[in-house]
């Protein structure tokens, strides 16, 4: 796993490129806090088979299949929070 600065630059990097070539992104992670910062939406997969689709935001909040339950449950919610809290203050600078 990548060290937190190294991460956030990369997810930027994707953010950035995303944004001004207007490209779809296929990001592959099991770090559901970089899926949250980079993805509008968010698929979950058990053994090969879609267990979950929503939105990000609507995944993390109030996922509806037990498994996705466990791993949001499982992942630190201070993590997950924060990245969110970044990712929220990074629009807000965009959008002025």
């Amino acid at each position: 796993m990548l060290d937190v600065s190294i991460r956030m630059d990369v997810l930027e990097i994707f953010a950035k490129m995303r944004k001004e070539n207007n490209l779809s992104i296929l990001f592959i992670t099991h770090d559901l806090a970089s899926a949250r910062y980079l993805a509008d939406r968010i698929i979950v997969l058990k053994n090969g088979s879609i267990v979950e689709e929503n939105a990000s935001e609507k995944l993390i909040q109030s996922p509806k299949k037990e498994y996705t339950k466990q791993l949001v449950t499982a992942a630190s919610p201070g993590w997950l929070s924060s990245l969110g809290e970044k990712f929220e203050k990074k629009e807000e600078n965009n959008d002025q």
